[in-house]
């Protein structure tokens, strides 16, 4: 599944594909507050709604991410 992620502060827009059991790793990502969307043409072609999901990345000693996100798709009616 194509995702996009967004950086809210700058509008900063990057696409990442899921693995097929929908975990995903993208690398480079800064602090920051971000918004998490499925691609529309992903949504159109399961005929499924997504709401976005707004998170904040903060350094850890471990670097920076998240492991706690999870996309709810919802099939339309």
């Amino acid at each position: 599944m194509t995702l996009v992620l967004t950086d809210r502060r700058t509008g900063t827009r990057r696409t990442l594909v899921t693995f097929t059991d929908g975990a995903f790793y993208l690398l480079g990502v800064k602090p920051g507050d971000y918004e998490l969307t499925v691609e529309a043409r992903v949504l159109d072609a399961l005929g499924a709604d997504a709401a976005p999901l707004l998170f904040t990345l903060a350094p850890t000693p471990e670097g920076v991410g998240r492991s706690d996100l999870e996309m709810r798709l919802k099939p339309r009616f």
